[in-house]
């Protein structure tokens, strides 16, 4: 490894120490600075947020803060107003929308019948991303047998574990249900999930996040050269380029 690589690691490490911290006590104590003024911009790199988390013992998945942004697309609500000949700084009504219906009942995330600049924002700070933490807590636990749907049966299920014998439900049981108490921390790895060491060399390797950000939306896509599913061929995105549009789809089909 270059002299360089080992330098930018460790600055990696550091902020990433800084941003991570220790296990919240019960009275959390000021949070010690271990970064300079001049080197605080390292906490908005990606990959030391990635560090971050690892070492915070947070998992890497999607909806995690820390791990995955949020995605971001040029189509958004002022883009949709400004195909429709909208005004651009209001919303669009059932009735205004030209597309089909099932198009609007989708883009319409909050389901107040308008679509506004709240249905396009996928940030961690969104009201709606904000509430679906529980909203798939509750759906894990109702969801038995893992196929995505919550049936009937599941659904009943569901309700006598909360009653506890009973025929209804109480204010307090309710609450008991959504917000569940947190399972103890346990200073072991979590079953089935690498060890932090693993996820850090994972990082560092390219295999689970890059040191590398990638372009932002606008940007052109860095050019690749990747082996077909059968080795036999190799494709470069370069070869499309200018030609037609390219679909490139990221994700794991284990």
């Amino acid at each position: 490894m270059s002299l360089l690589r080992w330098v930018v690691l460790g600055l990696v490490l550091t902020a990433a120490v800084s941003e991570a911290g220790a296990a919240p006590p019960a009275k959390k104590p000021a949070k010690r600075e271990y970064l300079p003024p001049a080197l605080s911009w390292l906490r908005e790199v990606e990959a030391v947020q990635m560090f971050a988390a690892i070492l915070s013992g947070t998992p890497p998945s999607s909806g995690d803060m820390g791990w995955f942004h949020p995605g971001q697309s040029v189509y958004s609500q002022k883009w949709l107003l400004k195909q429709m000949g909208k005004d651009a700084n209001g919303s669009l009504g059932r009735k205004e929308f030209t597309g089909p219906s099932e198009w609007f009942e989708r883009l319409d995330r909050n389901h107040d019948g308008e679509l506004t600049a709240a249905d396009f924002d996928w940030s961690d700070a969104s009201p709606l991303n904000r509430q679906m933490p529980i909203v798939n807590s509750f759906f894990r636990r109702a969801d038995a047998d893992h196929n995505e749907k919550i049936s009937s049966a599941e659904w009943q299920a569901l309700f006598q574990e909360a009653a506890k014998g009973k025929d209804s439900l109480s204010r307090e049981d309710l609450h008991a249900l959504l917000f569940p108490p947190p399972p103890p921390r346990s200073k072991k790895p979590t079953a089935g999930m690498p060890s932090p060491m693993t996820l850090v060399k994972g990082l560092f390797n390219g295999e689970i996040g890059s040191l590398h950000e990638g372009p932002s939306v606008g940007q052109p896509a860095p050019n690749f050269t990747l082996k077909t599913f059968d080795k036999e061929k190799t494709i470069s995105l370069s070869r499309f380029r200018g030609q037609k549009p390219v679909v490139l789809v990221f994700g794991s089909f284990t």
